[in-house]
């Protein structure tokens, strides 16, 4: 995937602080005992309350939970998705809807749908950065499809940072088959490139570049990784 091609002037230090290994850790259970302490040492030394910092705590490991939980939910409806190639069915996705046009004398499809992008691993890539600094705030992003006549816009937001593509084709069917497209950064135009898989059940694999959504947040560590994998699920029609 291609990353950004910018350079804002920000001295990087290395991944992991204290670790040799050049592997990002990705087991959930040790991305949230890392980040609660971490998070305690610094709400300690900005003077926050302990019973405040304990309360934020609380509520960051509820939303991590619900994250892990969705990683799980996209693994089965990736591994329950093949099932319709196989069999050449290929269910409408969530929030699609097909009319017949008689000009193209063919069908086509509309959307206008929000999807919520999470991963267990943000987390970790947010450490150090400005962002858990806002009470309530969680590592996320949004997505937004909007489709006329088979013709699609897809839009990113990632706290500070936006994206968007131009005019596009997605198909309107759960599909196992990974699709590349380029977005443009709004705050510094910078192109990227993304993956988008539909599967079953509501769910999206989001392929994106790491560096463009931390890049603003102020964190000192450098992703060993080019590419985050997000979940992305439903949250239903743009009305």
């Amino acid at each position: 995937m291609q990353l950004e091609e910018e350079d804002d002037g920000t001295a990087l230090e290395d991944w992991d602080e204290g670790d040799d290994s050049s592997e990002p850790i990705s087991d959930p259970t040790i991305i949230w005992e890392q980040h609660a302490l971490r998070i305690q040492n610094r709400y300690r030394r900005s003077g926050i309350p302990d019973f405040a910092a304990e309360t934020r705590l609380a509520f960051q490991k509820k939303i991590f939970d619900l994250h892990v939980d969705r990683e799980r939910q996209l693994r089965e409806a990736t591994e329950s998705s093949p099932k319709f190639d196989m069999d050449a069915q290929y269910p409408l996705r969530e929030g699609t809807s097909t009319s017949w046009n008689a000009v193209l004398a063919a069908a086509t499809f509309s959307e206008h749908s929000l999807w919520e992008l999470t991963c267990p691993m943000l987390w970790r890539h947010f450490e150090g950065g400005r962002s858990f600094d806002h009470p309530q705030w969680a590592p996320r992003g949004l997505m937004r499809i909007h489709t006329v006549s088979n013709s699609s816009y897809v839009f990113f937001e990632f706290g500070a940072r936006s994206f968007s593509t131009s005019r596009i084709s997605i198909p309107a069917t759960v599909n196992t088959r990974a699709l590349v497209f380029s977005a443009r950064c709004h705050q510094t135009r910078a192109s990227i490139d993304f993956e988008l898989t539909f599967v079953a059940r509501s769910f999206v694999e989001v392929q994106f570049p790491i560096t463009a959504i931390i890049q603003f947040d102020g964190s000192s560590k450098i992703p060993s990784t080019t590419a985050v994998k997000l979940t992305g699920v439903w949250m239903g029609p743009v009305e």
